[in-house]
């Protein structure tokens, strides 16, 4: 009967997390086009919105089920602190795309000069800058690199 009781409970911890997850969705949507946020924006907010709260609604059933959630944080707390050692650079990148996402200091279409390449920006995403000079066409996943460019619109 407790394992009825387990598989029930999650089956229906999933179906109300499936559920909040597309109202909220769809009212973090709305809002965000009300207010004419830039698309690549919208769609990071949008994705570390879902990612919250798909740990936040899977920890909760966790915890109803009875499988105690504190040993698995600690866990994951040191192995992130690990990985984030081991994933600096990775992790720089990253937050350099979402700065250049936010901030856009140059957009799609935009002539830009950085260190030893110049090119037109064909398309900016968290990971990568894809910039095309005549037929040569460079894939930038060093966002860092863009730290010192010069915009030539």
């Amino acid at each position: 009967m407790n394992i009825l009781y387990m598989y029930s409970t999650l089956f229906i911890g999933l179906a109300i997390i499936g559920i909040a997850l597309y109202f909220l969705y769809k009212l973090i949507y709305n809002a965000l086009v009300r207010q004419n946020i830039d698309p690549m924006v919208k769609d990071l907010l949008l994705q570390i919105t879902k990612w919250v709260f798909i740990i936040y609604f899977g920890m909760t059933v966790l915890e109803n089920i009875g499988i105690s959630v504190g040993p698995l944080l600690a866990t994951v707390g040191v192995t992130g602190i690990a990985l984030g050692f081991a994933v600096k650079d990775i992790v720089s990148n990253i937050m350099c795309g979402i700065l250049i996402i936010i901030y856009r200091p140059f957009k799609a279409g935009d002539k830009i000069k950085m260190k030893d390449w110049e090119g037109t920006v064909q398309t900016i995403t968290i990971r990568n800058t894809i910039l095309k000079n005549g037929n040569q066409i460079r894939h930038s996943s060093l966002q860092t690199s863009f730290r010192s460019f010069l915009n030539m619109f």
